[in-house]
């Protein structure tokens, strides 16, 4: 493969991000790359000395499952079926593809990230597909999902992933007010073709 799975966490700090294995054991530190945008760096280091990014872990599933199905209301949710597939492809060391990040204040999880990494026909490296981004409705005015994105660039950075790219409704004016902040809307229409009705 050309990338690899990337099942570390991060906890940042203004200078730098550790680089944990599952195991706990710090691999390597490593420069945290800024995002490029209208946020101050003042803010940015607040922000990263707060909260604690880390690859999900079995006892990570109760939290993460009442999130996931709180990100998942206003659509029909995943089967059952669906769930513990996604869960057990998040903890897959062995999955080079479905891949995640939680993000914690203190003990406390309030945010997660899954994306996907895969291969492309316009570049040589890895592209990064972040397909579901959520923080906690308590935590979305005090900067996690700020530091939950910057948690993933890091990770797509060590992943040596050459292009990073998520969607979102037109109409979700909330998110989009904080991705035009942080990255370029490239203006490209997403269809979808239903295969179980054709």
């Amino acid at each position: 493969m050309i990338f690899s799975k990337g099942k570390e966490g991060f906890t940042a700090c203004p200078a730098h991000a550790t680089i944990f294995s599952r195991a706990g054991n710090i691999m390597e530190s490593t420069a945290t790359p800024p995002i490029k945008s209208r946020i101050s760096e003042r803010m940015r280091t607040q922000i990263r000395q707060k909260y604690r990014a880390a690859a999900p872990h079995p006892e990570d599933k109760e939290s993460w499952l009442s999130m996931w199905i709180d990100y998942c209301a206003p659509t029909e949710p995943p089967s059952q079926d669906i769930l513990d597939n996604t869960w057990n492809r998040l903890l897959d060391s062995e999955d080079t593809q479905v891949n995640g990040l939680c993000l914690f204040d203190g003990d406390t999880m309030i945010g997660f990230a899954h994306y996907i990494l895969h291969a492309g026909t316009w570049h040589k490296g890895a592209s990064c597909y972040v397909e579901d981004g959520y923080i906690a409705p308590t935590w979305r005015p005090r900067g996690a999902m700020l530091a939950l994105y910057e948690a993933v660039i890091a990770q797509a950075k060590t992943d040596k992933v050459e292009k990073l790219y998520w969607m979102t409704r037109s109409d979700n004016h909330t998110a989009r007010r904080f991705y035009d902040r942080i990255a370029s809307d490239t203006n490209w229409i997403r269809y979808e073709y239903d295969l179980d009705n054709a």
